[in-house]
């Protein structure tokens, strides 16, 4: 508690009145412990908003790191199966010169087809649109696989594309 008290100096001799503030604490200790709470209080609270906000940042980061190596590992699987397919097609051996070629181009737009889905699963900004033409070139994917094989099966046969529509 403090307390105020005027003093003014109303006695004779000459002297002017002056007035002095002066303050008395009564229990400094009150006071002292206090301060002391509010003190203690402020710095909790800041120290309780900084970490709160350390921990949002943390957070953040993880979830961004967790996503981009989601994303980079998902990418990864996509190229070593992509090598899978080519070594496959390396290994085989087609009779005719023209499944063959049918075979590469249909391989070449299915890599691009490839990349293009994946720069599309990388916009940050996922809209409706852009998820549909992932599933079209999805689509598209499974055609081009059947596709691959039943250029391969009729390389097979020596009726060639003959039989193709039993297949």
């Amino acid at each position: 508690m403090i307390k105020l008290e005027k003093e003014g100096g109303q006695g004779g001799g000459g002297h002017s009145s002056r007035r002095h503030r002066t303050v008395k604490i009564s229990e400094p200790v009150q006071l002292d412990s206090l301060i002391k709470q509010r003190v203690q209080e402020a710095v909790s609270t800041a120290h309780n908003d900084i970490v709160h906000h350390i921990d949002r940042i943390i957070k953040s980061s993880f979830d961004f790191f967790q996503k981009s190596t989601n994303e980079n590992q998902r990418q990864l699987s996509e190229t070593q199966l992509a090598k899978i397919e080519e070594m496959n097609l390396d290994n085989y051996v087609f009779k005719r010169k023209g499944n063959e070629e049918q075979f590469k181009v249909n391989s070449k737009v299915a890599n691009t087809m490839k990349e293009a889905r994946c720069f599309l699963r990388e916009d940050p900004e996922q809209t409706q649109q852009t998820q549909k033409a992932a599933q079209s070139i999805s689509e598209g994917l499974d055609i081009l696989r059947h596709r691959q094989k039943l250029v391969k099966l009729a390389d097979q046969f020596e009726s060639g594309w003959e039989n193709s529509d039993r297949i």
